[in-house]
Order: C-alpha cells, then sequence, then structure tokens
C-alpha cells in the first residue's frame, strides 16, 4: 500500500508527531515559505454549508461531496469511507472556503487528533490523503478547524473499487437440503440449547453463542443499534473448514463481502470492526465444509 499528498504537502504517517498532550493541537501551522498562518476568517458561510457540530452518527461518504462549516477548535470524526478489495486508489480531500481545517485518517479505528495513520500538513483548506492499493475496511475520517471555517468541501473518491456484487444472490435457495443430516447433531447437544443457541435459528443475540453450526446452517443476521462503537465476531470448535464473512448491507458471499477471515485449514476465526453501520441489520455467512462450530458476535456501545 503506497500513500502520497499533492505536490504542495507532506503527509505524517501516524501520531508520532511531537504533539502526544492529547486533543489541543497547539504545534501552529506554518505555510512552505517559512511564515506563520495569521491570516483572519470571515463568515462566508452559505445556505449549503453543514455545521460539524451537527453531524453526531456515522456518516458515509463514498464518491460524494459534503459542504460544511465549523467554529475554532471544533473536532467532528464521524464522517467515514468504506473501501473493498481490489481497489485501485483512495483520494480523501479537504477544498475551496475560507478559514483553516486540518484533516486527519485511521484505518479501522477511531480517528483523533493523536490517533491517525495520515495527517497532511498545509496551511489553508487546500489538504488531501491518496492512498494506492488501500486495505479493505473503513477510514475514518477527522476535521479539526484550526481556524474557522466556512464554505469547505470535502469528499472521498473511490477508483476502481469493484462493484459487481449480484444484488440477487439468494443464499438460502443454494444450500443443497441434503448435504448435511440432521440426524448426524448429537441428540443431548440439541435438547441443552436454548432458543438464541439453536443453530437452526439465523438470528443471533449479542452475546450468546450459536452452538453446534453445521454446513446446513450457514446465514444469519443481527441487528446493529445505534450507538454500537464495537462488534467483534468469533468462529472456533468442531471439525472440518469454516470461512467467516460479513457484509453490512445484503448477504455475503465469498466474493460479496465487506470483511473476512480464513484462517487456514480450520475453524478459528475473528473479525473486529469498529464503528459498524448501525440502526441496521448485519449478514453473516460461514463458507466450506464444516460441523459443531460455535459462532459468537460481541457488541460494545459508548
Amino acid at each position: 500500500m503506497t500513500v502520497e499528498v499533492g505536490a504542495s504537502g507532506i503527509i505524517d504517517k501516524g501520531p508520532s508527531d511531537t504533539n502526544t498532550s492529547g486533543e489541543t493541537d497547539t504545534s501552529g501551522e506554518t505555510d512552505t515559505s517559512g511564515g506563520t498562518d495569521t491570516s483572519t476568517e470571515t463568515d462566508t458561510s452559505s445556505e449549503n454549508d453543514t455545521p460539524l457540530d451537527t453531524i453526531t452518527s456515522p456518516y458515509k461518504l463514498n464518491n460524494i461531496s459534503l459542504n460544511v462549516s465549523a467554529l475554532q477548535d471544533e473536532f467532528n470524526s464521524h464522517l467515514y469511507v468504506d473501501v473493498t478489495e481490489n481497489t485501485n486508489k483512495l483520494v480523501i480531500t479537504t477544498t475551496g472556503g475560507t478559514g483553516d481545517v486540518d484533516l486527519y485518517v485511521k484505518f479501522d479505528d477511531a480517528v483523533t487528533k493523536t490517533n491517525y495513520d495520515y495527517r497532511p500538513y498545509q496551511t489553508g483548506n487546500e489538504e488531501s490523503v491518496v492512498i494506492e492499493s488501500p486495505a479493505a475496511g473503513r477510514y475514518n475520517i477527522g476535521l479539526y478547524a484550526y481556524n474557522e471555517f466556512h464554505g469547505l468541501t470535502v469528499s472521498a473518491q473511490i477508483d476502481g473499487a469493484v462493484t459487481e456484487e449480484p444484488v440477487t444472490e439468494e443464499p438460502v435457495t443454494e444450500e443443497p437440503v441434503t448435504e448435511e443430516p440432521v440426524t448426524e447433531e448429537p441428540v443431548t447437544e440439541v435438547v441443552e440449547l436454548t432458543a438464541e443457541q439453536e443453530p437452526s435459528n439465523p438470528t443471533i443475540t449479542n452475546g450468546i453463542a450459536k452452538v453446534g453450526v453445521t454446513s446446513s446452517n450457514r446465514y444469519f443476521s443481527m441487528f446493529i443499534p445505534e450507538g454500537t462503537t464495537r462488534m467483534a465476531v468469533t468462529t472456533e470448535g468442531g471439525t472440518g473448514d469454516a470461512d467467516l464473512y460479513v457484509n453490512p448491507y445484503s448477504w455475503p458471499s465469498e466474493y460479496n463481502r465487506y470483511w473476512r477471515s480464513t484462517n487456514g485449514s480450520t475453524n478459528n476465526e475473528y473479525i473486529e470492526v469498529n464503528y459498524p453501520h448501525s440502526g441496521a441489520y448485519m449478514y453473516f455467512y460461514l463458507s466450506g465444509e464444516f460441523e459443531g462450530v460455535k459462532l459468537k458476535v460481541q457488541l460494545l456501545s459508548e
């Protein structure tokens, strides 16, 4: 994965910046000519601006632009971009308007002024992060008003993302009914299961494991409540080789997924997602031939 910034700027890879005292950035910003930024900001906000402090829940920025404004020292970390595998390039930019914004980007974790992967150093609003062949997953975006700004456009463009996932792919009809005889399940294990643990029930309950999952029960779903900050998905035990796939928008498959775990010839798989898509269902799929697997989803909220 290669990262670059426009010809006029440099980029900080990760929080190795000397500012480690907390959220307040006191280092100042200096342009490339050596002069300190002492410009006075003029409020040129328009009706099209969205105040940053009104964006209080995750906002997906895939291939769209958003006009925003903010008062000095405001910081917002709710914008994000989801990137699929085989993406050629991800470009996140801020441009236009008045004032001085600082751009922060963090992969697969919450972004703050001290926890980031990419941070351009520019005076004004012209900042960009360019990531060649980005890893699949979520890129969280932070905007900090070093000076009050208005009329700023923030955008995220994805080049070459895979978009050929068939919408009509309904996995239930693909599974032969006779693939795993029901009589192979130990009777004592079935009797002890609660309704939430029963593998034939496709609905997952937070913190309660599905027990004895086999190849005849591959597809599960779970409602992700608003305010969820972390989702951990695990599979373990049993025999065979189960691989784990997760998609926040539709039934997943080996090719139609946002996250996957394929840990060799074993059933021990793990996926952790920070700030998952909430207020909607999440979908899970187990591929391969297996039996007696335990599947568990654990959600954490603020």
